[in-house]
């Protein structure tokens, strides 16, 4: 009797652990059909948007290209000989967000037939070696003052993607509307440097004063 007891209190636990698990189990499930489907959607929104920034900085990188294109540079300021004479310099500062847009027009294109050469800047020193600089978003801010204040004068186009850039004194600046790349230009700043920006380049821009 005790025996059939102990039997049945064994069989009565072993269901009751049976349906504690089928029922952890059932509920795993459902957080799990709730939880992939919102992963997933993160995912793909991640992918989109990296799709989105490399598709944006495509489109800058062609631009930059562009810019030279439609600007004069004094004549006192090109090297008689030398690589540099030869070279149309682009500093990058900030860090490098094309990926290999830029490098890839570099390799692919010339400016008034000279090659393009691409750097990044890390120093001040630096930076008059360079007929233009890109100022990425990431730029330090006490790195861009220190450039504004070393080129000042100097016939640098100055390109950046900040807010206010144009506006402190930066020439061409990028922005976003209705999600497509457009760009501003400061053409006072960049006539006190002796750089002249084309009026077919001023007339695609949108005016702003320093």
């Amino acid at each position: 009797m005790f025996r059939r007891a102990a039997q049945h209190d064994r069989t009565r636990k072993s269901r009751h652990r049976e349906v504690r698990v089928r029922t952890t189990t059932v509920r795993l499930v459902r957080r799990m059909a709730v939880a992939l489907p919102l992963l997933a959607s993160l995912v793909s929104s991640a992918l989109a948007q990296d799709g989105y920034l490399d598709r944006t900085y495509k489109i800058k990188a062609a631009y930059l290209y562009n810019f030279a294109k439609y600007v004069q540079w004094p004549s006192s300021s090109v090297p008689d000989s030398g690589d540099a004479a030869n070279t149309f310099t682009i500093g990058v500062v900030g860090g490098n967000p094309f990926g290999n847009s830029l490098e890839r027009i570099a390799q692919q294109k010339k400016l008034g037939g000279k090659s393009i050469r691409i750097v990044s800047v890390k120093q001040v020193e630096t930076v008059l070696n360079c007929e233009m600089l890109f100022f990425s978003s990431h730029s330090d801010p006490r790195l861009v003052d220190k450039i504004f204040s070393q080129v000042r004068g100097h016939p640098t186009l100055l390109v950046g993607e900040s807010a206010d850039f144009a506006a402190r004194g930066g020439m061409i600046n990028f922005i976003i509307e209705n999600n497509k790349v457009r760009f501003e230009i400061n053409a006072r700043s960049a006539a006190d440097s002796g750089v002249v920006i084309s009026s077919k380049l001023l007339r695609l821009g949108k005016p702003v004063s320093p």
